[in-house]
């Protein structure tokens, strides 16, 4: 069995954890000293996490390791189907997102499409289950066409589309919570029509990955500050486990089959996902009640939302 680089793995969280506080040497040399344990934490169960995939499955060891962050997901919505071709399109707030989307997906054949990173390379039993795409767009025509290939043998694809974060649809209430898609959920529907198959295209939604009270007050009363707020909040949860009292809140959207869509240029599709997307969200949290919630929850960490049933 292969070994995660628990070296690697610990000095590039340390690095990532760092990025939130600014580029001063001295206060990033005192920081680095208090944040040595949080990361080495989090390399050790990261580590662990990817001896157990061979052992225990994908699902189970995500289903494990979102644990040690978060108290669980709160899954509602269209479970997907079980067999088939099956394009997850997903919006990515980050930190448990992806964890919370293993965790509740019932099958095993899972690919995941995920930028070309040092980190993911010190996990050798997970990069089988990783589409990666490279930093250089000349050299991304084959991540295509492993997605072609993998929808076309019945595989489970979980693409991001918008293919950067994105905000927590509970912390930005007042704006689209969806960056613009990529284009290339028409593009898949395209080539699956052309090589004489098609696969199923599925919505979800994460949410409440960032917990108000990690944020803290500041959030609200100093909206200049919410970006490197959230950056510290990630550090906190990965690190400190400052969210295990709270459940990621994951909305599964209503399946379409790509072969009605085959006839929409790519981005009418990805347009039509998207507004599938975002009203699958918006029937468990009707619009304007996220601002609610958000300043509901703010100061009250064990405060926990039922949200749709």
């Amino acid at each position: 069995m292969k070994k995660a680089s628990l070296y690697k793995l610990f000095t590039i969280s340390l690095r990532d954890i760092l990025s939130a506080y600014g580029h001063n040497p001295l206060v990033r040399g005192f920081l680095r000293l208090i944040f040595a344990i949080p990361a080495l934490r989090f390399a050790l169960f990261m580590a662990q996490f990817d001896k157990e995939i061979p052992q225990r499955g994908l699902r189970e060891a995500s289903r494990k390791l979102l644990r040690r962050f978060y108290r669980g997901v709160t899954v509602h919505g269209e479970k997907p189907h079980r067999e088939g071709g099956l394009l997850i399109v997903a919006n990515h707030p980050g930190v448990g997102d992806s964890l919370a989307l293993l965790s509740s997906l019932e099958r095993d054949d899972i690919r995941l499409v995920a930028g070309e990173r040092e980190f993911f390379f010190a996990l050798p039993n997970l990069l089988p289950y990783l589409i990666l795409v490279p930093e250089d767009p000349s050299k991304r025509t084959g991540v295509l066409r492993a997605m072609v290939d993998d929808l076309r043998q019945g595989k489970t694809v979980i693409l991001y589309p918008a293919g950067e974060i994105e905000p927590d649809p509970f912390l930005h209430p007042d704006e689209s919570f969806l960056k613009p898609w990529s284009s290339a959920i028409g593009l898949l529907v395209r080539l699956a029509q052309q090589g004489g198959f098609h696969f199923r295209i599925q919505p979800a939604i994460s949410a409440q990955v960032l917990p108000p009270h990690v944020l803290g007050p500041s959030y609200v009363k100093k909206p200049a500050l919410r970006k490197t707020l959230e950056r510290k909040a990630v550090g906190k949860i990965i690190g400190l486990g400052r969210a295990k009292s709270d459940s990621i809140l994951l909305v599964w959207g209503p399946g379409i089959s790509s072969q009605p869509l085959s006839g929409l240029s790519a981005s009418a599709v990805t347009d039509k996902v998207m507004d599938e997307t975002i009203d699958a969200f918006h029937r468990f949290v009707p619009i304007g009640e996220t601002a609610g919630l958000l300043n509901r929850r703010l100061g009250h960490p064990l405060q926990q939302d039922r949200i749709g049933t």
